[in-house]
């Protein structure tokens, strides 16, 4: 069974974000448009719920074309306050590494010194045109993408965006940017007021959804195909009814259940699911703390989520006597939920998409375990 384990370090299955286009499952329009915006230079967005695949779309698309430098700069761990100058810090260390190895010593010396973190206005302002004045001299050379993960994180900064706006204005056309969120549309939220700094210079957005129930179904059998696993009748249609389309957690149950397969354990979606529970509520945790980080009335979130979790739906009404808010306040309480992922908005109801949400906001410590990692 050795020579299957490479399809978990390069298949369906993988847990990298940068894969072959062989290896991503369907989503043969969403790559076929991305690869025509890079192409022609045009800035866009990509968003989606979590879990969605959005990452690995984006930056299999971006390597996948010859001839360009790519940047990926993953922003969901900045912290909020300071998240442009952590980006710009981030920006610089990508940078100097692809001055390093392009041996473009008199450009990498010009950069080497600044910092960002820490140091005055006027100091940042001076690392900002070097930064600018870098990356002018590596575009002339030839194209740069630049992809910013979590791109909500950085762009709540007006500041942020004035400075994408430079970089457009000044490396266009050979400097590309693809923007991700886990949000609605950030296309909207940027483009649509003639006097924010990017408007009209976002073009294009494509928006990931959960795979529906045939095609998360293909996705199993493709993956196990590959890793030339054979599960138990029923494994699949059950796996798919309890994790629904997401292909980040299909993917980890197609992971776990090949490593058993391969070391000759018996397999049992139940204990799989609690393992694959395990490990998603540390990270599901970690997610709503990073949403709510700075919010006031967190409890009222809090609430809101477990209610939905625990019925199914939540109306406005039913939230606004749960939290006992008005309905205006509630309003802005869900419709923060519904721009981040957590719920979606259908007809009346309130609901959330990712059913291991769902499981675990259900769980006795949620809130606390939300709570301590605020």
């Amino acid at each position: 069974m050795v020579e299957n384990i490479p399809c978990l370090l390069e298949g369906i299955f993988a847990a990298k974000t940068v894969k072959r286009r062989e290896s991503i499952y369907d989503r043969d329009d969403e790559w076929k448009n991305l690869e025509l915006f890079v192409k022609t230079r045009a800035w866009c967005t990509v968003c989606g719920l979590r879990r969605t695949g959005k990452t690995t779309l984006v930056r299999s698309v971006a390597s996948s074309i010859k001839g360009n430098l790519v940047i990926y700069i993953n922003a969901w761990e900045f912290p909020s306050t300071e998240s442009f100058d952590f980006f710009l810090e981030r920006l610089k260390e990508e940078l100097e590494e692809i001055l390093i190895s392009s041996k473009l010593k008199r450009i990498l010396s010009s950069i080497k010194r600044i910092s960002v973190l820490g140091v005055s206005l006027e100091l940042k302002e001076k690392a900002k045109i070097k930064l600018v004045s870098a990356l002018k001299h590596l575009t002339a050379r030839q194209p740069l993408v630049l992809i910013i993960d979590e791109a909500q994180v950085v762009l709540r900064h007006e500041t942020a965006q004035k400075f994408l706006t430079a970089l457009y204005d000044t490396l266009m056309p050979n400097f590309i940017c693809i923007l991700m969120g886990s949000v609605v549309s950030l296309k909207n939220a940027l483009s649509t007021n003639e006097y924010r700094p990017l408007y009209g210079r976002i073009e294009e957005e494509i928006v990931l959804h959960p795979f529906d129930e045939r095609l998360a179904k293909g996705y199993l059998i493709t993956g196990f195909n590959e890793c030339n696993v054979e599960v138990p009748e029923g494994f699949i249609d059950e796996a798919v009814m309890r994790l629904g389309g997401f292909p980040g957690w299909l993917a980890m149950l197609g992971r776990i259940t090949t490593r058993r397969m391969i070391m000759n354990k018996s397999i049992n979606l139940g204990e799989i699911m609690k393992e694959i529970e395990s490990d998603a509520s540390q990270i599901i945790y970690g997610e709503i703390a990073r949403l709510l980080r700075g919010r006031k009335n967190v409890n009222q979130y809090l609430r809101i989520i477990r209610e939905c979790a625990e019925e199914g739906e939540i109306t406005v009404s039913r939230a606004s006597r749960i939290i006992r808010r008005s309905p205006s306040t509630t309003v802005f309480y869900l419709n923060t939920l519904v721009e981040n992922g957590v719920l979606a908005k259908r007809d009346d109801y309130y609901i959330i998409p990712d059913p291991m949400i769902r499981r675990v906001a259900r769980r006795p410590e949620f809130e606390r375990e939300v709570k301590v990692r605020l």
